[in-house]
């Protein structure tokens, strides 16, 4: 498909002639209109001109999509559509009012124009990406085919016109609709007609089709198709196999069959109301166009959305689909999609995306995450589920996304990469790992990288600081009595660790060694059998394992014999024991699970703890 800006810059070329030339020896009557409508004509005209010209670059056909070209194409039709006449200068200027509008459009959604996959939008609450979606659908043209977001659902008999509704007069509706009700004032009568008008429509027309489909064939007239309704249906049938249709065509109804009873349509559950709705307006879309959808999983469990959207896909291939959603488990069970990260919307026209790629160090269900925050990011040790997440969560929710990523190495690694692609957005990651004995000259390395290390051997130890001793004790022990047991649990923890020196040095020594082999791995890709021999020759002098021993046991012997808790708690790796053990004897039974509760209750004492040990951390934040 052949697309020409110059064939329409000369159209309009001619038209700012015709209408100059319209401008000459005006009766009265005419020249009031003139003045009204007329000059802002010419101006309109010169502005799109001067538009197309300095845009056409822009603009690389060669490499767009079909869809694109189609979408594209039907504006370029209306252009050369155009016709100035003096008697019809308010309608011709209206006209010109919507050719520019829709321009702006075209232009913004030329992000989309080289892409032949799905695709998804995303990015943080507030960011645009409805607004976006709502200013598409303002586009004049059929191939731009948006869905509601508001899936509040009901049939009424009694809808306005509904037997009279056509394909096109259905489509037309769909442009008209309010996409989302929230924070809209409305009185009865608008509210009702918001929430019957399109699902009503819809149903009546598919009935039609069907109907219309069915007695043509009978006739032997018409086209042999398949009704929308048998489309609809089939899809149906692979979600919810239990619940049949039933046709009626005298009064253009469906009612649902359930268990052998028969019951109106609006018994369907919300979601099983979205499920048809979505179907139905998907089998109605024109061929070959955008069809956009606002947070499709809404009222649906992923069970069902997930393979919903992927039945539609395949259904409608000639279409492309464009989501918008904030749900991770929608957007990642997209197949083959590409995503686009929605930094920021501003209409009309102020659009800040990247488009995200898998050539960066982050996985691309990592960077879609990401893209939904406008806090820094936190990386950090564990899962989900992990006591480090728990603890971290509590601490720092209010000033960071908190991502865990399992491993040190990985905390590392993603707060490295995110960092390398500040440029893009705007933002910054911090990591946090465990001390887990580093040296000195490593723990300066890594939070020269925006990487802190925790004054603890394991975060978990942070449970049994005395502040947290004190919120837990607290509630139902007076200070004396507080002091007892701290004192008594930080006696047994001495003890526990001086017992297990060997495991604790043990542990401790590995961890020196997986250092000291990080630090010092052999510099050439491709070493030869001397280069190896020599490399293993000069490890055993360069590693002082004795020396790094002593030093493990003196740092042991130093923090339990002087009662240090701040240095027991960063050499203590015994977190299983201390934690679900001692902590429980000595303290309070479920120790750890109390702990947890007052990080959350305690609303002072997750920012003592935070001023306390990560003061580092929060500097280098508020730089």
């Amino acid at each position: 498909m052949e697309i020409n800006f110059e064939k329409s810059i000369q159209k309009l070329n001619l038209e700012l002639k015709n209408v100059e030339t319209s401008s000459q020896d005006l009766n009265d009557e005419y020249q009031i209109q003139f003045n009204k409508y007329g000059r802002l004509i010419q101006e309109e005209l010169s502005g799109l001109v001067s538009t197309l010209v300095s845009e056409k670059s822009n603009f690389n056909f060669e490499t767009a999509t079909e869809n694109f070209k189609i979408l594209f194409n039907n504006w370029f039709q209306k252009v050369q559509g155009l016709g100035y006449e003096i008697d019809n200068m308010s309608f011709y200027y209206s006209q010109l009012e919507e050719i520019i509008n829709d321009f702006k459009i075209l232009r913004l959604f030329s992000f989309i124009s080289t892409i032949e996959s799905t695709v998804v939008l995303v990015g943080a609450n507030g960011s645009g990406k409805s607004t976006l979606i709502n200013h598409l659908r303002e586009l004049n043209n059929e191939k731009m085919y948006a869905l509601p977001a508001q899936k509040f659902l009901y049939f009424s008999k009694s809808t306005f016109e509904r037997n009279d509704t056509t394909v096109d007069s259905y489509r037309n509706s769909l442009k008209k609709s309010i996409l989302k009700t929230d924070n809209i004032d409305m009185d009865q009568y608008a509210l009702g007609k918001m929430f019957t008008h399109n699902f009503s429509n819809l149903i009546t027309l598919l009935v039609k089709n069907y109907t219309k489909i069915v007695t043509d064939k009978s006739r032997g007239v018409g086209q042999d198709e398949i009704p929308l309704w048998d489309k609809v249906e089939s899809i149906w049938k692979k979600l919810i196999p239990e619940i049949e249709f039933r046709i009626d065509s005298d009064d253009r109804l469906i009612f649902i069959k359930k268990s052998e009873k028969e019951y109106t349509i609006n018994s369907l559950s919300d979601g099983e109301k979205c499920i048809l709705f979505y179907i139905g307006n998907v089998m109605l879309a024109p061929q070959k166009s955008y069809i956009v959808v606002d947070e499709p999983e809404t009222f649906l469990n992923a069970a069902i959305y997930n393979e919903l959207w992927d039945l539609l896909i395949a259904e409608r291939s000639d279409c492309q689909f464009v989501f918008a959603s904030h749900n991770i488990d929608f957007i990642m069970a997209r197949n083959n999609a590409t995503y686009v990260w929605c930094k920021n919307f501003t209409p009309p026209t102020d659009f800040d995306y990247e488009v995200l790629n898998n050539d960066s160090l982050l996985p691309i269900t990592l960077q879609v995450e990401l893209s939904g925050s406008r806090k820094p990011i936190l990386f950090c040790e564990g899962e989900k589920d992990s006591l480090d997440y728990k603890i971290y969560s509590k601490l720092f929710s209010d000033k960071f996304f908190i991502k865990p990523v399992k491993g040190h190495k990985t905390v590392i690694a993603y707060t490295e990469a995110y960092n390398g692609l500040s440029e893009l957005h705007s933002n910054r990651a911090y990591g946090i790992v465990d001390y887990d004995w580093m040296s000195q000259a490593r723990v300066d390395a890594l939070q020269s990288k925006n990487v802190f290390t925790t004054p603890f051997n394991e975060i978990e130890m942070l449970l049994i600081s005395s502040d947290v001793i004190d919120s837990v004790l607290g509630t139902f022990k007076n200070s004396d009595e507080i002091k007892q047991h701290k004192d008594n649990f930080y006696k047994v923890l001495s003890e526990t660790c001086i017992g297990n020196r060997k495991k604790i040095s043990g542990i401790a020594l590995k961890k020196k060694v997986d250092e000291f082999v990080t630090g010092n791995l052999i510099q050439s890709s491709e070493p030869d059998l001397e280069q190896v021999q020599s490399y293993f020759s000069n490890f055993s002098k360069a590693f002082d394992a004795q020396g790094e021993l002593e030093l493990i046991d003196s740092a042991i012997d130093e923090a339990c014999t002087d009662k240090n808790v701040d240095q027991v708690l960063k050499i203590c790796n015994l977190k299983d024991e201390i934690l679900e053990y001692r902590a429980n004897t000595e303290l309070d039974r479920d120790y750890r699970k109390k702990a947890l509760i007052r990080l959350n209750l305690d609303k002072e004492l997750p920012g003592k703890l935070v001023n306390k040990y990560f003061s580092d951390l929060l500097e280098e934040v508020e730089k």
